[in-house]
């Protein structure tokens, strides 16, 4: 989807590493299949770290698989955090401190969750530090609360995905889009700039 070379991470362990050392920068963890994070990391891109550009080697992406799902972590640094948010409230999306967990059915002999006896949390790769303590530079890119794809009555969850990626290949072609009218045109409240339709 971008146009840079990904990060060289050859395993999971090599991700936890680079995560979890001190580096001043931030890592954005999205579901790939999240509609609205292919937007998000394309706008984050082409506003701030254009490929060619002096910054662009201030950003970083990557895939990883973990429990089934594949997903992208987009580093950056830490200053962009406040910007970032602010965008992807735009594109209907939110940064969430944490990491992705979910819930299995506990082992034998595995701690299980308080809130959920029987279960067992899992974390995203590079949730801790190697002291144990929580991992505050990861965080996790979700659909906010209020988000059009929760209520948007214009367009299937199919529609929308697909609009996106229309989107994100006009910016990889050089296009210039605003965060609103990817967001516009995602959600079915505006066209495609140029009067081309999803």
């Amino acid at each position: 989807m971008l146009n840079r070379p990904s990060l060289l991470i050859r395993d999971t362990d090599d991700f936890i590493r680079f995560v979890t050392e001190p580096s001043g920068r931030i890592h954005l963890v999205m579901l790939t299949t999240r509609p609205g994070v292919m937007a998000l990391l394309g706008a984050i891109e082409w506003t701030w770290f254009p490929p060619g550009g002096p910054r662009a080697a201030q950003i970083g992406v990557c895939g990883l698989e973990w429990e089934g799902l594949a997903w992208v972590i987009a580093s950056l640094p830490k200053a962009k955090l406040a910007d970032v948010c602010r965008m992807a409230r735009r594109l209907g999306m939110r940064i969430a401190n944490g990491v992705p967990t979910i819930l299995v059915p506990a082992s034998p002999g595995e701690p299980e969750s308080h809130q959920f006896p029987g279960f067992a949390a899992r974390y995203f790769p590079g949730a801790a530090r190697p002291d144990g303590s929580d991992n505050m530079a990861v965080h996790t890119v979700e659909n906010d609360k209020d988000s059009p794809v929760y209520r948007n009555s214009t367009r299937l969850e199919s529609e929308i995905l697909q609009c996106e990626r229309e989107a994100v290949a006009a910016l990889n072609r050089g296009m210039k889009l605003s965060v609103r009218q990817i967001a516009d045109y995602m959600y079915g409240s505006g066209p495609f700039p140029h009067g081309q339709q999803c």
